[in-house]
């Protein structure tokens, strides 16, 4: 489990307590996401508009464990990136992607939250207005990762 052909290796020990940790992390988050998404989905009592937000949050933070975080992981074990320049460029842009539309997720659920408690007697936002705002979420987050699937490169030594 070395850490390849760097000019430092920390000791056995602390690689195998970031490997543990970040292991645990990756597989809480796979769990954790894959949980909610499932519990909303399956109960239609749970398929409010605010639970729609969560449910898009647990959908970006899943696929950055996935797509991003796996690869990352292997690379951080065994300091060798074996998965090629475009697994390398499309996981830079599903981090670009994943950590804008989660961050932006949260902008829609705050102000959502915000409109219900300053105008509580206001219609409250629609189904279809909230999935609108996602696809906006989504789409901004695409644009925003664009430069960094068109530029993204591997560089060896």
């Amino acid at each position: 489990m070395g850490l390849g052909k760097r000019p430092y290796s920390p000791p056995w020990w602390s690689q195998l307590a970031w490997f543990i940790l970040f292991a645990s992390m990756l597989l809480l988050a796979v769990i954790g996401n894959t949980l909610v998404i499932w519990i909303v989905l399956a109960h239609r009592r749970m398929r409010t508009v605010t639970n729609c937000f969560l449910v898009n949050l647990a959908v970006a933070d899943l696929l950055m464990a996935t797509l991003n975080g796996a690869p990352n992981f292997v690379f951080l074990v065994t300091a060798h990136w074996p998965f090629g320049s475009v697994t390398c460029t499309a996981s830079n842009f599903t981090a670009n992607l994943t950590v804008s539309a989660g961050v932006f997720t949260l902008v829609a659920i705050t102000v959502d939250r915000y409109v219900a408690i300053v105008k509580p007697l206001q219609h409250r936002l629609s189904r279809s207005m909230a999935r609108a705002a996602l696809f906006s979420v989504w789409f901004a987050s695409a644009l925003l990762a664009l430069p960094s699937l068109l530029y993204s490169d591997t560089y060896t030594k």
